[in-house]
């Protein structure tokens, strides 16, 4: 398996009033964002992967899923839905003769 960088953002907003007082508060739910990071990949992985972001148009409105399993300690799937990815650019560094290193941003749009 490869690692994966999973973050939560939440959309918020800071109200100030006349006094120096502030009320914040948030004004959507939250966001999944993640970073795939694959290293050494082979030619074969990397036409895949590559064929897959093209298919979706690079950093587009076309949405895909991502299941990550069932956590083992509470029984909760991990599931997400309405991904989009952030870069409009396929990161690969070819690492080694036939070998890539790509890193693949991804965020939830709804």
């Amino acid at each position: 398996m490869y690692p994966l960088e999973r973050n939560t953002k939440w959309t918020t907003r800071v109200l100030r009033f006349l006094n120096d007082q502030e009320q914040r508060f948030v004004q959507q739910t939250p966001k999944a964002e993640f970073v795939l990071k694959y290293t050494g990949v082979d030619q074969t992985s990397y036409n895949a992967l590559y064929t897959f972001w093209l298919s979706m148009h690079g950093a587009d409105i076309n949405t895909f899923s991502l299941d990550l399993g069932t956590d083992p300690d509470t029984g909760v799937s991990m599931a997400y839905t309405n991904l989009v990815f952030v870069d409009d650019v396929f990161k690969a560094i070819q690492s080694k003769p036939k070998r890539w290193d790509i890193t693949l941003r991804l965020r939830a749009v709804q």
